[in-house]
């Protein structure tokens, strides 16, 4: 008895199977997106990170207070140098009156850290305006504060030991302790700087954040 041959597969009609397949694998990547979307937007909400309004003005606080300290050590460097009647007189009156403007100078960068705060508030990826480019604007702006803060401490630590140096000669109008008040008004303002270049760090990675949060 003749066996009737097997017909051969249509190609035109789809296999079930093939689709079957195909909306698995595409449901196993919307998934995994989605998880990795939520992982990213948890870690950008996380409730235990300290708030960017709140680590602002922390810094600016401990600014001003580094701007206090240096502005009372130059007007003591100042008293000092104008009573005297030492060669080195005028030069310690101007270093005094540098310490007085550095102390000013970081007073306004403590301004700007709390004006930085009130307009990006504690979390700033929640505001209807928020966006990457923004924090990464803000981060830019405060990093270039911190950049010079910094560079200028590190100067005036190598300029203080120079001066340190001349009050230890004969006929000095100020004393090495009052010498040594501007080796440690260097390395306030050099602390001023780190501390507005790790706020200006931790923006940029809620911007890095932000920014894949919205590519996916």
């Amino acid at each position: 008895m003749a066996t009737a041959a097997a017909l051969p597969a249509r190609r035109d009609v789809p296999d079930h199977r093939d689709a079957f397949t195909l909306t698995m694998t595409l449901l196993a990547a919307v998934g995994v997106a989605f998880l990795a979307a939520l992982w990213i937007f948890a870690q950008v909400l996380s409730p235990d990170q300290v708030g960017v309004a709140t680590e602002l003005r922390g810094t600016a606080d401990r600014i001003d207070a580094h701007a206090t300290a240096m502005a009372d050590h130059g007007g003591q460097l100042l008293a000092v140098a104008t009573a005297g009647t030492g060669v080195d007189r005028a030069l310690w009156i101007g270093e005094a009156r540098h310490m007085i403007s550095d102390a000013d100078s970081m007073r306004m960068l403590a301004t700007r850290m709390r004006a930085m705060a009130v307009t990006l508030g504690e979390r700033p990826e929640q505001s209807t305006r928020a966006s990457a480019a923004a924090l990464s604007a803000q981060s830019a702006a405060l990093r270039a504060d911190a950049v010079a803060a910094t560079e200028h401490g590190r100067m005036m630590t190598e300029h203080a030991a120079l001066m340190l140096e001349g009050a230890r000669q004969p006929g000095s109008v100020v004393s090495i302790a009052d010498a040594e008040l501007m080796s440690a008004d260097a390395g306030r303002i050099i602390d001023a700087g780190e501390g507005a270049l790790q706020i200006a760090g931790s923006l940029d990675v809620l911007a890095d954040r932000l920014s894949a949060m919205f590519r996916r």
